[in-house]
């Protein structure tokens, strides 16, 4: 139906993509139909992860996953909030989202948290 969510119309976006330690780390998903237009429900299951760029060295410390929380609210259209957990190390990382276990468009989407800012 077209009130239903389509993962391969939904888009992963991010008001920015370098960021600050301590920054509360936000990106959105935009729900639509298979028709392209957005849908003004919360009814598509939407998981995210966030993951470090690449894999550590030999004696290197391993940068962990960072948690993502995932909200939804309907004004005149749905929209997703996934929200990056704290905690995060300075490096590049890869958001990835999911809307009822299919990848959406422009995930995984790359974001960097700038060197030198963050509590280490």
């Amino acid at each position: 139906p077209l009130s239903a969510a389509w993962f391969n119309a939904s888009t992963l976006v991010a008001a920015r993509d370098d960021w600050q330690f301590m920054d509360r780390m936000e990106f959105s998903l935009i729900p639509r139909n298979a028709m392209g237009e957005r849908v003004d429900n919360c009814d598509a299951v939407v998981k995210a992860k966030a993951r470090p760029v690449g894999v550590a060295s030999k004696g290197e410390h391993i940068k962990r996953k960072l948690k993502v929380h995932v909200t939804c609210e309907v004004e005149k259209h749905a929209t997703y909030t996934l929200v990056v957990g704290q905690g995060a190390e300075d490096g590049k990382y890869w958001l990835t989202a999911r809307m009822d276990g299919r990848q959406v468009q422009h995930s995984p989407l790359a974001f960097t948290i700038r060197p030198g800012v963050s509590a280490r």
